[in-house]
């Protein structure tokens, strides 16, 4: 059962998120994170939002390409290290 509201689930944000261009990850983690808890949610949660900014950027949807990348992994980098040193 929990397999089901996970694939509805994910439907539904990969809709919203390609029609709206946002939002799949709003709907996502507290699906994930109600099933899996913490402290699996949030590190799925952050890769997943990393890899689709990372592919906006390889389509040229963003702008400053090279800065935007950059920043995204490096605060992604420190977001991880914070996480894992508050648990």
């Amino acid at each position: 059962m929990m397999s089901v509201i996970l694939m509805i689930v994910g439907l539904v944000a990969g809709l919203l998120s390609g029609s709206v261009g946002f939002g799949g990850g709003m709907i996502l983690l507290p699906v994930i994170t109600y099933f899996y808890g913490v402290e699996v949610a949030v590190p799925v949660s952050a890769v997943a939002q990393l890899l689709s900014n990372l592919s906006r950027l390889e389509r040229n949807q963003l702008e400053g390409s090279g800065m935007v990348s950059a920043s995204c992994v490096a605060i992604h980098g420190v977001g991880r290290l914070r996480f894992r040193q508050g648990s």
